[in-house]
């Protein structure tokens, strides 16, 4: 269970972190496809796992596979995660973080990013990016993105992203099984999830649509 803890901290920030670079990088009239490459790998990434387990459950019988082979996939992603960290470690700067950088030597993105006028925005990402699942696979990340000017980008992206899966999706179920225990109906869920979105929809409402503009 801890290590799920983790795993879900360090994934919410990695997916951020790889979602604002790809923004930061494309060119103006290309953020929205640069973007949305990284739920792209996302998924892809789920694929491969999913895929590679089932070929050796298929490929290995009963006993090998839970003496010893269960472990390969595990290993595979090791290696895989190396590669990933080494790519990682030499990509350059984008040159909106190098200016940003060059003018602020002493401040503190997560203060920032609470602090300047951005709690209305992170309440709104958190919301739009924990019930409107479905509609972010491909525009979600770069407007999560353009919402903050570069010295709190990556940290108040990453809070919205975590704190919204983490309040709203992972409670989602525990929240399911009491409405409908508390309720007798089992479509009290649904009803919970058309509130939600219904809140979505209000907060989506004030958002300014800065796709076609420059980054901050």
């Amino acid at each position: 269970m801890v290590i799920r803890l983790i795993q879900g901290l360090t994934v919410g920030g990695e997916f951020s972190s790889s979602v604002t670079y790809m923004v930061e990088t494309a060119p103006s009239g290309r953020r929205g496809c640069a973007g949305s490459w990284a739920n792209f790998g996302s998924m892809s990434g789920t694929l491969l796992g999913s895929g590679t387990s089932a070929a050796f459950a298929t490929m290995l019988s009963t006993a090998p596979l839970h003496s010893w082979g269960w472990r390969v996939p595990f290993l595979l992603g090791i290696l895989l995660a190396a590669f990933a960290l080494y790519m990682r470690r030499n990509l350059p700067h984008t040159q909106l973080f190098k200016e940003h950088v060059k003018n602020h030597t002493d401040d503190n993105p997560l203060h920032e990013a609470l602090t300047r006028g951005q709690s209305g925005a992170l309440l709104a990402a958190q919301l739009l990016f924990a019930v409107l699942v479905a509609f972010s696979v491909a525009i979600a990340p770069v407007m999560f993105v353009e919402m903050f000017p570069t010295e709190d980008r990556l940290t108040g992206y990453s809070l919205a992203f975590d704190i919204g899966l983490g309040l709203v999706g992972d409670t989602a179920p525990v929240i399911a099984i009491w409405l409908i225990e508390a309720t007798g109906m089992p479509a009290a869920p649904g009803l919970y999830l058309a509130g939600l979105s219904l809140v979505s929809v209000v907060a989506l409402a004030f958002m300014r649509d800065r796709s076609r503009a420059l980054l901050l």
